[in-house]
């Protein structure tokens, strides 16, 4: 079935556009006799299980219709069926249809009129892609941002206005915001390569594959999806009036140079602090803990083009 391609529908995201686009796209596969199946995910995280499923019977072209959350639960449905093996790697592309779009910021997204066109040139580009390791030995996968304290508690505070139904175009910056005025910074550790790089006081930590994240926050600008290597970016404890004058440079590509921002670049971190702190990989919130690590695996997923 390796030529066959596994179509995985978000029929959430975008306010119901994935089952349209869809009706769009199925007369398309049809005519261009490209074989293909497809799958609707019905509650979160069940992409997972239909990319695992479709692993396991020897699928391994994946296109999903669909925000970031859906593109992470495909990469993680494949590499939980992977195992770590990644000699051959499967090949994914992306319809953005969700609120935020980050990962496809720095990327070509799939549309109607160059579908069929990508799929027969059969052509695509290595990507790297990043897992996230806690201290139970839980390893959860990512294309784009993950990291502790500030994203995570921005990620839960989402997940709270999402519940309410007051999600919208916005939520990133709303959550942001209540986190800000919310969040306690833990006393942390961040380690590269095993020494001590920081230590004190902080909002959070993020290893970056891509540049955006937050619904379009350029929170690594320098960051690169196919060398091998993560762009950190470890935001100091400070006092929120100087913190809030300086938001602006997470959407000129500043950010580097406000003074409360460490930036580093290593194939791996640990982060350390002294009490749990929430969690995330690409806006899924992770639970919380007191330790993790974040490790990149250089080329280990195609992306179409």
């Amino acid at each position: 079935m390796e030529g066959i391609w596994y179509f995985v529908i978000n029929p959430i995201s975008g306010k119901g556009k994935g089952l349209t686009l869809w009706d769009s796209i199925h007369p398309l596969l049809q005519e261009s006799k490209i074989p293909f199946e497809f799958g609707i995910s019905e509650y979160h995280q069940h992409t997972i299980q239909l990319i695992q499923e479709q692993y396991q019977k020897g699928t391994r072209n994946f296109v999903g219709l669909g925000g970031d959350g859906t593109l992470n639960e495909m990469v993680n449905g494949i590499f939980n069926a992977q195992k770590f093996t990644t000699n051959t790697p499967c090949q994914i592309g992306l319809f953005p249809i969700g609120t935020g779009n980050d990962w496809v910021k720095s990327h070509h997204p799939l549309t109607l009129t160059n579908l069929i066109p990508r799929i027969q040139d059969n052509q695509s580009y290595p990507h790297d892609v990043g897992i996230v390791s806690t201290k139970k030995d839980n390893h959860h996968y990512f294309l784009n941002v993950a990291g502790g304290g500030l994203d995570g508690q921005v990620v839960e505070e989402i997940g709270e206005l999402v519940a309410s139904g007051k999600k919208n175009g916005l939520s990133y910056i709303k959550g942001t915001l209540r986190a800000l005025f919310s969040f306690q910074a833990p006393n942390g550790k961040i380690k590269i390569d095993n020494n001590i790089h920081f230590e004190g006081t902080m909002l959070l930590a993020a290893g970056s594959i891509g540049q955006y994240f937050g619904s379009g926050m350029l929170i690594s600008p320098n960051a690169q999806f196919d060398n091998g290597i993560l762009d950190v970016t470890v935001v100091k404890d400070d006092k929120n009036w100087k913190i809030l004058p300086q938001l602006y440079k997470l959407f000129n590509g500043k950010i580097a140079t406000a003074s409360f921002v460490n930036k580093y670049t290593s194939n791996s971190i640990s982060i350390e602090s002294n009490r749990p702190i929430p969690l995330q990989a690409d806006g899924e919130y992770l639970g919380k803990h007191e330790q993790c690590s974040i490790s990149i695996l250089k080329h280990a997923i195609l992306i179409l083009k």
